[in-house]
């Protein structure tokens, strides 16, 4: 089962019924299975499925992208950035962890004078999901 790759039609949702992501029969979710690319809830999923069966599951926040972590919410200079940055509200924007040297994504939440606050939590963190999963085929 490891080596198998498995095609999906997902449409995840809030509790509020917006839609979140969404991979159609079009444009489906292809993925290998153990390999840690999807939720383990949207992988155990397609594996019971059959080929053209579908349900939806809950999956919580702890399951998902984890709860809402206040702690990430960060304050950082306007002069720590290079110039060419422009401080737009809601806009993600790449920033170089000094610790891993990887590039983390992080939301502009607010400007303000001297700084900008980023929230570099996963935008859904603390939102529990309904996802609708379609099996379309094993490649």
């Amino acid at each position: 089962m490891s080596n198998q790759r498995i095609k999906l039609s997902v449409t995840g949702k809030l509790k509020t019924g917006e839609t979140v992501e969404s991979y159609s029969e079009k444009k489906p979710l292809v993925f290998n299975v153990g390999q840690q690319e999807v939720m383990p809830a949207i992988e155990k999923t397609a594996i019971e499925l059959a080929i053209g069966e579908s349900r939806v599951i809950e999956v919580s926040y702890e399951e998902a992208y984890g709860p809402y972590d206040n702690d990430k919410v960060q304050n950082i200079t306007k002069q720590s950035l290079p110039k060419d940055v422009s401080f737009v509200p809601e806009t993600i924007i790449e920033f170089l962890h000094q610790e891993t040297n990887e590039k983390v994504p992080g939301i502009i939440k607010s400007v303000e004078n001297d700084y900008i606050v980023v929230d570099f939590n996963h935008p859904l963190a603390g939102k529990d999901l309904m996802i609708k999963i379609k099996r379309l085929e094993a490649l």
